[in-house]
């Protein structure tokens, strides 16, 4: 994959991410899930999730189902990205109606849109945070790691929360 290909990909999903109702300048910080394999696919995921202003959750699609359910409902995600090899993984019915996107049903209709360039995110937006990445604590409590965007430089932020 070129920088450009990556480029235009990530501008034509994050704009596809707006359309269903990712928000930059929502008062509401939204949160999108992706769970996809490793591949430039993911990669093109996680830029796009930046660009469109929302947070992202990288979730591992061989996560145990009850893992991701909580995942997905305790993060309160809005979209979810994903790819047919992984839908089986999914729970069966997804958490605050998340909106379930399948790249590789959707990708035509995406690629449709406009990949030019998105505007640049309110600075408002740069306090929020980036990627929020769940990892297992001891004694089986999850310990949550929050990325926070800045116009400057990515800081990093850890809290830990109880099941």
């Amino acid at each position: 994959m070129t920088y450009a290909a990556l480029r235009s990909d990530s501008n034509v999903l994050a704009r596809y991410l707006q359309f269903l109702g990712i928000d930059p300048n929502g008062k509401e910080e939204q949160i999108v899930a992706v769970v996809l394999k490793r591949s430039p696919r993911l990669v093109v995921a996680q830029l796009a999730v930046m660009k469109a202003g929302a947070a992202s959750i990288p979730v591992d699609h061989k996560y145990p189902a009850d893992r991701m359910e909580f995942m997905l409902s305790d993060a309160k995600c809005h979209v979810v990205i994903t790819e047919t090899s992984c839908m089986s993984h999914l729970p069966k019915k997804m958490p605050h109606d998340a909106v379930v996107v399948n790249l590789d049903e959707e990708w035509d209709l995406i690629r449709r849109g406009r990949d030019d360039p998105l505007p640049t995110l309110p600075s408002e937006r740069a306090r929020r945070r980036a990627a929020i990445i769940y990892t297992s604590g001891s004694m089986w409590v999850f310990e949550i790691t929050l990325f926070v965007i800045s116009t400057l430089s990515l800081f990093k932020k850890s809290t830990r929360k109880n099941q």
